[in-house]
């Protein structure tokens, strides 16, 4: 640790040095030039703090998305992504730097605490109150996304939380998240809390348990499916599209946050008659704009949580499953407030892998 700390104190003097002598080309204003290099400074400091103490991937993919800020181009869209990557990032490591194990059940508590605030304001939504958004609670449709602004973001957080409630004292209150998410009619919500449960359930109770869950998902998703959310082909059509064009620049992406400015773009609307500003597909839109590292880093981001699966992080591991899952279909580390629980529940599953490996 004290050779860390020493390293760490020499890459800040070099930094230092760095960014008082070079200029960013890219930019022809000397001081815009240096809030840049003081920005991208911080962001190596990070990364060499989550290297020591946090995930070795996850400090390659924010050296991975300092680079891609820049590279291939920068605009004020990949500025603005990799200041919100910078802070996730800070958020990530003070909490695996400061978390133990007798204080994770605030955090646990706190997502509990979340979830039925947002359940019990959706009920009063559903009944035609809403003193936040008044303009959906007058509406002709009632619309219930609870405190956050769509059903779909509403079901992703509640997702998120499920695990929390996996414990003694909590768990009677499941059924109102499974009614939560019942009132949002999200497919992808409900799908991530499904697979949660389902990794808690093969790890702990009867295999023939995990079975019923496996068939009773499977079922239920497809009815889900069907029945509520209809067949939606826009975000296939989105995905062919995207690999189609990443297929011209696989190597290092499109760059940060530049989903947006290519499928915002006016030419777009040949092929859908809105802008999709997100790929609703984080890992996805994640390589198309930071390229095949992104992939690779993600795999063994995944590949080093496995070897290290223990009894100890089955809550931290049944979200993350739920994570999965709804980034595949849904954009929840866009979102500021599912992106904090979700790196909230990264920074626990790496502190409980730690601690037992």
């Amino acid at each position: 640790m004290i050779q860390h700390r020493r390293n760490l104190i020499i890459l800040a003097a070099i930094l230092l040095l760095l960014t008082s002598v070079c200029r960013v080309p890219l930019v022809n204003q000397v001081r815009v030039s240096f809030q840049l290099l003081f920005q991208i400074s911080v962001a190596l400091m990070l990364v060499y703090c989550i290297w020591c103490v946090g995930n070795r991937w996850l400090a390659g993919i924010l050296f991975l998305a300092t680079f891609s800020c820049f590279y291939p181009r920068l605009s004020s869209e990949s500025f603005f992504t990799f200041q919100l990557i910078v802070f996730g990032a800070m958020w990530y490591l003070v909490l695996v730097f400061s978390l133990k194990s007798r204080w994770k059940t605030i955090l646990l508590d706190a997502m509990c605490v979340i979830a039925l605030c947002n359940i019990l304001y959706q009920v009063s939504q559903s009944f035609g109150y809403d003193f936040i958004y008044r303009d959906i609670g007058n509406s002709s449709a009632i619309r219930t996304p609870g405190l956050m602004s769509n059903r779909a973001e509403m079901s992703a957080l509640l997702a998120f939380c499920l695990p929390a409630f996996f414990r003694k004292g909590w768990a009677w209150l499941i059924p109102l998240v499974i009614g939560g998410f019942i009132n949002t009619r999200v497919f992808g919500g409900a799908a991530a809390g499904f697979a949660a449960s389902m990794v808690y359930l093969f790890k702990f109770e009867r295999k023939w348990i995990g079975y019923i869950s496996v068939v009773g998902a499977i079922l239920g998703g497809v009815a889900f499916f069907t029945l509520i959310e209809g067949s939606d082909l826009s975000r296939l059509k989105a995905w062919n599209l995207a690999w189609d064009l990443y297929k011209h620049n696989w190597i290092f992406g499109f760059g940060l946050g530049h989903w947006q400015i290519i499928f915002g773009d006016e030419a777009m609307r040949f092929y859908f008659t809105a802008p999709f500003a997100q790929a609703h597909n984080d890992l996805l839109q994640g390589v198309f704009e930071m390229g095949i590292g992104f992939a690779v880093l993600t795999v063994g981001y995944f590949v080093s949580i496995i070897r290290r699966i223990n009894k100890r992080a089955i809550l931290s591991l049944a979200a993350m499953a739920g994570i999965v899952v709804n980034s595949l279909v849904n954009f929840p580390f866009h979102i500021a407030i599912t992106a904090m629980v979700a790196i909230t529940w990264m920074a626990i599953l790496e502190n409980d892998l730690r601690k037992s490996h």
